[in-house]
């Protein structure tokens, strides 16, 4: 799998994360902490999917905090299935190459 194809999976999984968070979110379940990760994990995902290169301007730390954050509290998420979605997202977050972090741009 390509970083391009790796990046594409992470984000399917990540919108459907974020799907599950919508109703802990009308239900004010979310820690701040975990919104906050997500911001930045929606506008990670933005640029990239603006990207037509392999430009380093954006870097993958965004997903991988949001995955930490995800697994603090993944109790919230309740049902197996939500549980699932995160279990998936952290396991592709986690197979992503951070070597870009330590090129110089």
């Amino acid at each position: 799998m390509s970083h391009r194809e790796q990046y594409q999976h992470v984000i399917e999984l990540q919108e459907r994360v974020v799907r599950e968070m919508k109703r802990l979110e009308a239900e004010g379940e979310v820690p701040s902490a975990l919104e906050h990760a997500k911001e930045k994990a929606v506008a990670w995902a933005e640029a990239v999917e603006k990207e037509d290169g392999n430009d380093k301007s954006y870097r993958e730390w965004p997903p991988k905090q949001f995955a930490h954050e995800l697994k603090k509290n993944i109790n919230l998420f309740g049902n197996h299935e939500g549980t699932q979605f995160v279990r998936e997202y952290e396991q592709a977050v986690g197979k992503i190459k951070y070597n870009a972090d330590h090129e110089e741009v």
